[in-house]
């Protein structure tokens, strides 16, 4: 019965899918209901464009659906080197750390609660589930997923140029070797160390469709069993309010701009993936999610240029930030202004020691009154000091919280920079609720 509602389609998607090229080739989108896009969450759903999904699913090494254009290139060796080593590799992660994190965040983060999902999936209202901010990410949209699986819009923020949508169509065939051996190099770290290298952004450029994000992001969400809906090019304007661009705008990178990418997916129930499946009881596979990359320099002297980025963070409710490998850069001086918009912003905070400094949150900063609301610290793994390379930046009033292990609950997962599980550490950061 599927097979002849598939042939019945055929045609249809035939068209769909030339359609879709035109607009790959025109570096632009059709598909935004207005001028400017609200942060908030609609109601209605987007138009399915299928080329954004089957991109993503050959990429990730992953086979095509029935009707896909790429199915002709699976016969490729390189691709299937590529595959077989992205699935062995998979495999491992999935049933090791994602799924140790999976269980954590049932357990500790009771806002990812499959009742809670299943109920607010089930009412008629707007749904209210909380947004992930996820500042310094790069392209981690795995780790912000598999932590918080219930929330139906991420916002993540790194330095890292948008970049454009791959299409493999496009590489020369004698040059496949290299493409799918740069895409292993860039995600070698992340899958293995739980955070990415500045290698990472150093990947052969000659590949013109490797640059930037896009790809990684791209290949994580076909991983962790999405279906890519749409990509839409955005921007933050003078005003904070998230609008149209062009994937040929934001391709030519400048900071100034706070360019963006707006990705429309929903969960996938019937994603061929040899391994676990990361979807959560009570989590429904029909509701559209929304994944925002921007490409800003959160420092004090590009946020000063930009007053309209704290008006952007004004479009949501008290967020849920997420912090790991940021590089302990809110530890200094420089970065004083990310800082404070997220504690002044959050509701809750999970963040390694590389995040804010413990003593923004410890209530004993006369002169920061947001500070305050900070009403629970609850300590998850071990903290001895940071890595070498950032041993300026040891906390000696996290070493006295640690001290007593007896209120410090286990972490049976790497994060961080410290790759070794009984050396990684997590703070949930929860603030008081004023009415």
């Amino acid at each position: 019965m599927v097979f002849l509602s598939a042939l019945l389609m055929g045609c249809d998607q035939q068209a769909q899918k030339q359609e879709a090229d035109k607009e790959i080739k025109k570096d632009t989108l059709k598909t935004f209901l207005s001028k400017k896009t609200s942060l908030k969450k609609t109601l209605l759903k987007k138009e399915f464009v299928r080329i954004y999904n089957d991109n993503a699913r050959f990429i990730a090494g992953l086979k095509s659906k029935e009707g896909s254009d790429f199915s002709k290139f699976e016969k490729n060796q390189d691709w299937k080197q590529y595959t077989a080593w992205y699935n062995n590799t998979w495999k491992h992660i999935e049933n090791g750390q994602l799924q140790k994190i999976k269980s954590w965040s049932e357990q500790e983060l009771v806002f990812n609660n499959s009742a809670i999902v299943s109920q607010r999936n089930n009412s008629n209202t707007e749904s209210q589930s909380p947004t992930i901010f996820y500042p310094f990410s790069g392209a981690d949209f795995l780790y912000a997923t598999t932590l918080f699986p219930s929330a139906d819009q991420y916002v993540m923020i790194g330095l890292e140029p948008v970049g454009k949508v791959p299409d493999i169509r496009k590489i020369p065939d004698d040059f496949w070797e290299n493409y799918f051996l740069a895409l292993r190099t860039a995600q070698d770290d992340i899958l293995t160390a739980s955070f990415f290298k500045t290698k990472y952004m150093k990947v052969d450029f000659r590949i013109q469709e490797l640059k930037g994000t896009l790809p990684i992001l791209m290949i994580f969400l076909a991983r962790t069993g999405n279906k890519i809906i749409t990509m839409e090019p955005v921007q933050i304007n003078d005003s904070g309010k998230v609008v149209e661009s062009s994937f040929g705008k934001i391709a030519n990178h400048q900071f100034g701009q706070m360019n963006g990418v707006k990705i429309t997916f929903e969960k996938d129930s019937k994603q061929a993936v040899d391994s676990a499946n990361l979807l959560n009881d009570g989590e429904n596979e029909n509701v559209q999610k929304t994944l925002y990359y921007f490409s800003i320099d959160l420092s004090d002297n590009s946020l000063i240029k930009k007053p309209h980025f704290e008006n952007f963070l004004n479009n949501f409710g008290g967020l849920i930030t997420f912090i790991k490998s940021a590089s302990y850069l809110m530890h200094q001086k420089d970065f004083s202004m990310i800082r404070k918009s997220i504690l002044n912003h959050s509701s809750i905070v999970l963040q390694d020691d590389s995040g804010i400094p413990l003593k923004y949150f410890a209530n004993k900063d006369p002169n920061a009154i947001e500070q305050k609301k900070w009403f629970e610290l609850t300590f998850y793994g071990a903290y001895k000091e940071p890595i070498h390379l950032f041993k300026n930046f040891y906390q000696e009033e996290l070493k006295k919280n640690y001290a007593d292990t007896a209120k410090i609950k286990p972490l049976v997962f790497r994060i961080g920079y410290q790759t070794i599980t009984n050396k990684s550490n997590l703070m949930l950061a929860k603030k008081a609720i004023t009415k």
